[in-house]
């Protein structure tokens, strides 16, 4: 059954000049059964394609000019507090973390991008040691790979965590919900306060609000109130309806 998804998935993007249909249609014929979205021999062959056609940066679904009016006020809110400290997992080869750190207002004191693929994060650590720093004082935008179930951060680290499309590829591999019950846990454990995880997709409400709700309730120690689960409709961009997912972590009652 996962073949014809990504196919389907593929047509779905043909109005976007091309460039996601090719995307969807290249993971489709990669060498891996596409239902292992959450192989990292499966990613690091998608990369490698890429890169050799020469392609350096990369947005699954939507960019971050689609996106900077929907994510800006959540990040830069009036509980936000200097230094002000971004988990981006997933990350790929997208220039979004980059043009995140250079918008932000106040300043983000660093962007920490995950993904699974070496070869992703390598291309994306060569490019940014090409850029000048906003500021020299900042860490800036950082990139390293890392099993998003179990990162070496301490809790409550992070102000932000973005997660553009990765539930969406996780979900889809086998064993993918039991995989995303284990990455709920880290991400609300990274997760400071009343802080945001944020994700993009295209899942309609009544499936991905089921899976996060679940997900919430096996988790002993952020059963409601604790988490709040919201969304917002993006609205549709070339042919596809797109939809921002909040889990929003509130601060314990002492």
């Amino acid at each position: 059954m996962a073949a014809p998804m990504v196919r389907n998935c593929a047509a779905k993007f043909v109005g976007n000049f091309g460039v996601y249909y090719n995307s969807f249609r290249q993971l489709s014929n990669l060498n891996h059964p596409p239902g292992h979205l959450w192989s990292t021999e499966f990613w690091d062959s998608f990369y490698e394609r890429k890169l050799k056609s020469k392609e350096t940066s990369f947005d699954w679904f939507l960019t971050f000019e689609s996106l900077q009016g929907h994510i800006l006020p959540i990040l830069n809110g009036p509980t936000s507090l200097p230094p002000i400290r971004v988990l981006d997992i997933g990350c790929g080869t997208s220039d979004f973390a980059l043009k995140l750190y250079r918008s932000s207002s106040p300043p983000v004191h660093q962007i920490t991008c995950i993904d699974i693929s070496e070869v992703a994060i390598n291309q994306m650590s060569s490019m940014h040691r090409q850029l000048k720093p906003r500021d020299t004082k900042s860490p800036g935008v950082c990139y390293n790979t890392g099993d998003i179930k179990n990162l070496d951060f301490d809790s409550d680290t992070f102000d932000m965590i973005l997660d553009k499309g990765t539930t969406d590829a996780i979900i889809r591999s086998p064993r993918g919900t039991e995989i995303f019950g284990g990455i709920f846990k880290e991400c609300t454990r990274l997760l400071k306060d009343d802080r945001t995880w944020v994700q993009v997709s295209d899942a309609p409400p009544e499936d991905r609000l089921d899976l996060l709700e679940r997900s919430k309730m096996s988790s002993s120690e952020y059963k409601d109130p604790l988490l709040l689960i919201s969304y917002k409709d993006l609205g549709v961009h070339f042919g596809v309806e797109y939809f921002m997912y909040l889990i929003y972590k509130r601060g314990k009652v002492i």
